[in-house]
């Protein structure tokens, strides 16, 4: 083996590898450098360095523990509701003809097609004191 054919998969690694390193493993490290430095919350000067003070505040203040369990809660929500609308959707497009794969692959893509302002205002619409949301819930008392 040539020196050319051992090389050849770094240099072609090299770029994916520094981005990584740039946009995500410094950003995680600074992050966490910072988690463990004790800041002063009135002249945001660093009072204390490597300290646990964060985590254990983190831990133990039932404010902190309420967001927690919320966001856990909301998260296994959201995906129990991914899993239950896009595994049939899935399991139905495995078994769909080209043509029809096509054309509902289409229909899934396309709200992605849309422009992030136009789908705003789609939301504000859709969400809205008069939209069709409301109107829904509204006619249920």
């Amino acid at each position: 083996m040539r020196v050319s054919e051992r090389v050849a998969p770094w240099l072609l690694a090299g770029p994916v590898v520094l981005v990584f390193v740039v946009f995500f493993a410094v950003p995680i490290a600074l992050l966490f450098a910072t988690s463990v430095e004790r800041v002063d919350t009135a002249t945001f000067q660093v009072v204390e360095r490597f300290t646990l003070h964060n985590y254990r505040r983190f831990l133990l203040d039932r404010f902190y523990l309420g967001v927690l369990g919320t966001t856990l809660r909301i998260s296994l929500l959201v995906t129990l509701a991914a899993l239950v609308t896009g595994y049939p959707v899935a399991s139905y497009l495995k078994r769909a003809g080209p043509r029809e794969r096509a054309a509902l692959m289409l229909l899934i893509v396309s709200p992605l097609l849309v422009s992030l302002v136009i789908r705003s205002y789609g939301w504000v619409i859709v969400l809205g004191p008069r939209g069709l949301v409301n109107g829904v819930l509204t006619g249920l008392g």
